[in-house]
């Protein structure tokens, strides 16, 4: 933030300008259907979606009607859709369970007439894709390069292989014009072999089927998902195998054709049905995907089962390039794929809290914006790659409401919330009326004390958090405050606690030498960069970053150069020394000189002469020695340490009071990192051991808050160079496999990070080697021995 000085002297604040990067995006959403539901019902969610810009990326999720079960809300957590239907559910149950999970914009009830016209929803404002499929056949006459044929098809909803072609092609409008369709077929057949003929038909001719124009002009973006392998899916229930099936296509790229198909189980071992697969495979060798090996899997089929009919499709593939085929059980994890439209980059201003900025449109639709709604994800601050304002937001019921909060000095308010947080970003609604977004980014009290609120903690004034921030502050940073903490430069920081010293007393007390202190000089640091440069170059460069050290840091490594920086930034106080005094012999330390009052002696009241040469001595500015005697340091390197563990956003509290059904209580420091919430304790450097029982007692007593207020991690850090065995001992008991842990040492704390081998490669710890992975992958079972696994683009050998 930059700031002005008015001639009044009165700090002026000004707005600043900042680079975002953002994505534009249709809405994302998400359909819970009962696992008992018919065929009818599932072809009725596919009709849905396929009247939907951006429907073939929308997970189908069959769940209990009646019971949330935890995989469902991990998937739901997960995805973080904007908005959620059920289909068939207990809507009561389930739209409680959606905004725990998700906090979606809105939970609705999938209706037969909303199924058949998505108009008929009252406030979302989906961009309809026929809008897209117009702008598709608009693009071809403005392009000369090649364009794919559209191809539509329709079946009756009676047939058996009817909701297999409304999974594979989806539902085009009914009353289709012949203008925007280059062919179409009507399936009557409920031969699964005719079925694999059409499904070959569409690679070989590299055609688009209609729910592949829901795709128009989106690009996927993966989240540590892999793209569709060459996947059969046996269906034997049709809800939870076809689901399977669409969950598993939406990480294909709709400007291929996805190399996945659906087979009823009861004619899947047909020998018509298994050449007209292997004629299938073959086809997409003209895309230049040429793996050895095909995937056979399914939800309700029993493995052996799989097993079989992918030992017959072994033989029919024998002579061709496909020399494996391997069973894979169904995955818990769901492929996290985020269709955007468009990324850019985009000026905002940021004046305080306040980000205005204008948001970009669908480009996809020639000419003005469309009428409908569509999504810009605030990804991150262009300079920095992080979030804006580091805030990266937890999971939680507080955020929506936080995020929608008034932005003074308007208040709005809206059926559709416009602001939400997603799977890696906040987002804003727009519309065509939407010329300028107002947006006041969430502070971190706001954030972690509310969420603190949320479980029935009353936050309670910390008188210690009202010291460490302006400490903080004074040193320039969490990581310049850290980098002051360690080292000879926390050894002078401790010597003067309490004291006034001269330099030379420093210098004794501290056993620093003569020599410069320890650590690197930041311009000589500058002129090593720039050795290669010409003269001009480094002698204009060392002068500009001259300016930039002055207020950053000091111009030499030296004990006087360092004291004087510190002077200026109001960490020390500069003290005169007087004396010694003729009468009674004592010398003493003065903040404040003025000469032309008489200087009397503090000890006997002597008047005292001014020497010619004064010597000035050092002392810790009053709040800064408040904080370091409260324990700011081993929470300030803690900081430090969890910050270094982020890649997205880092905000915390150094210091938060609580109280709960009588009893109170206080957390060293409460952070958000990466959107994991994180309580810490920090002790400086306890010994005894009764001292040692107490800090337990208390980390023990804050890891039972954390799991009530859902963490993700506790941490205990402590100025020792070991953590008592008896100790880490008691710890591990009470807490494993309640919530994760992280004991931090002098050794980490002094050092900003932890150093991990894991497969015998050396790396930082990370958060992901704290934190255990939700509902864990099977293994996948393969024949023992080596094999090698071809994937057109390279080869690799896999163990079994």
């Amino acid at each position: 933030m930059v700031f002005a000085v008015s001639e009044r002297g009165e700090k002026r604040r000004e707005m600043t300008q900042q680079l975002l990067t953002v994505r534009v995006r249709p809405a994302r959403l998400a359909i819970l259907i009962a696992s008992g539901s018919t065929s009818a019902q599932f072809i009725q969610a596919v009709r849905f979606l396929s009247q939907i810009w951006g429907g073939r990326y929308c997970p189908i999720l069959p769940v209990d009607p009646d019971v949330a079960d935890p995989l469902t809300r991990f998937r739901l957590r997960t995805h973080r859709p904007d908005f959620v239907y059920g289909l068939g559910l207990n809507d009561t149950v389930w739209s409680k369970v959606a905004s725990e999970s998700c906090q979606p914009r809105r939970y609705g009830a999938l209706t037969q007439s909303i199924a058949e016209d998505v108009r008929k929803l009252q406030f979302e404002d989906f961009i309809r894709v026929d809008r897209a499929v117009i702008a598709m056949f608009e693009a071809r006459r403005l392009q000369s390069r090649l364009s794919r044929p559209l191809k539509v098809v329709s079946v009756h909803p009676s047939l058996s292989q009817a909701p297999f072609c409304a999974a594979q092609f989806g539902f085009h409008h009914p009353n289709l014009a012949d203008e925007f369709r280059d062919e179409s077929i009507d399936f009557t057949s409920d031969d699964a072999a005719a079925f694999v003929d059409i499904c070959r038909d569409f690679v070989e001719s590299w055609k688009v089927s209609w729910i592949d124009a829901t795709g128009f002009r989106l690009t996927a973006h993966h989240i540590m998902s892999p793209p569709v392998e060459p996947t059969i899916v046996l269906v034997d229930d049709v809800v939870a195998d076809l689901s399977q099936f669409w969950n598993l296509r939406i990480a294909s790229d709709a400007d291929e054709p996805a190399w996945i198909i659906p087979v009823p189980f009861s004619q899947a071992s047909d020998l018509q049905v298994l050449n007209g697969l292997k004629e299938w495979l073959a086809a997409f060798s003209k895309f230049g995907q040429r793996p050895n090996y095909c995937i056979v899997t399914s939800q309700s089929v029993a493995e052996q089962a799989c097993a079989d009919v992918a030992s017959r499709l072994a033989k029919v593939l024998e002579h061709t390039a496909f020399k494996f085929v391997d069973y894979r059980p169904p995955q818990n994890r769901l492929a996290r794929v985020l269709p955007y439209e468009s990324a850019t980059t985009c000026t905002a201003e940021l004046d305080g809290r306040c980000l205005t900025f204008m948001p970009p449109s669908p480009s996809a639709f020639r000419g003005s914006a469309p009428s409908e709604s569509w999504f810009v994800d605030i990804l991150d601050d262009a300079n920095t790659n992080r979030a804006v304002g580091d805030i990266q937001l937890p999971e939680s019921l507080v955020v929506p409401e936080l995020l929608n909060g008034p932005c003074p000095p308007n208040f709005e308010q809206s059926v559709i919330p416009r602001f939400g947080d997603g799977s890696d970003s906040i987002n804003v609604r727009c519309s065509r009326t939407t010329n300028v977004i107002r947006f006041l980014i969430p502070s971190p009290d706001e954030v972690l004390e509310e969420l603190l609120r949320e479980h029935g903690y009353e936050i309670i004034h910390d008188e210690k958090r009202s010291s460490y921030i302006p400490t903080i502050d004074r040193f320039g940073s969490l990581h310049r405050a850290a980098e002051a903490f360690v080292g000879q430069s926390g050894e002078i920081l401790r010597t003067l606690m309490g004291r006034t010293l001269l330099p030379d007393e420093i210098r004794s007390a501290c056993k620093l030498g003569s020599s410069e202190l320890a650590g690197n000089n930041y311009l000589a640091a500058i002129d090593m960069m720039l050795r290669h440069e010409s003269d001009r170059t480094r002698r204009i460069a060392r002068k500009r970053f001259e300016n930039f050290a002055d207020s950053h840091t000091p111009e030499k490594r030296t004990l006087g150069a360092l004291l004087e920086h510190w002077a200026d930034k109001s960490i020390l106080t500069r003290c005169w020394q007087l004396g010694p005094c003729r009468r009674c012999n004592q010398k003493h330390f003065e903040e404040r000189l003025d000469i032309q009052c008489p200087i009397l002696c503090p000890n006997c009241g002597n008047r005292m002469s001014l020497p010619e040469r004064v010597r000035v001595g050092y002392s810790l500015d009053r709040p800064v020695e408040h904080s370091l005697k409260e324990g700011i340091i081993p929470i300030v390197l803690a900081g430090r340490f969890l910050r270094n563990m982020t890649t997205r956003g880092f905000f915390w509290l150094p210091g938060v009071k609580y109280h709960k059904g009588g009893i109170g209580g206080d957390i060293d420091f409460l952070a958000c990192c990466d959107g994991l919430l994180i309580f810490g304790e920090a002790k400086t450097s306890p010994r005894r051991s009764d001292v040692w029982n107490q800090a337990t007692d208390q980390f023990l007593e804050l890891a039972g808050v954390a799991q009530a207020c859902n963490a993700a991690l506790v941490v205990f850090a402590a100025q020792v160079p070991q953590f008592p065995s008896d100790v880490s001992k008691k710890i591990e008991a009470e807490l494993t496999g309640k919530i994760p842990f992280l004991l931090l040492n002098n050794g980490d704390l002094e050092l900003g990070f932890r150093q991990t081998s894991e497969s015998g490669a050396m790396s930082r710890l990370a958060f992901g080697n704290l934190i255990p992975a939700e509902f864990p992958e099977q293994p996948i079972r393969r024949t023992p021995g080596v094999r090698q696994i071809e994937l057109g683009w390279g080869v690799f050998t896999a163990q079994s």
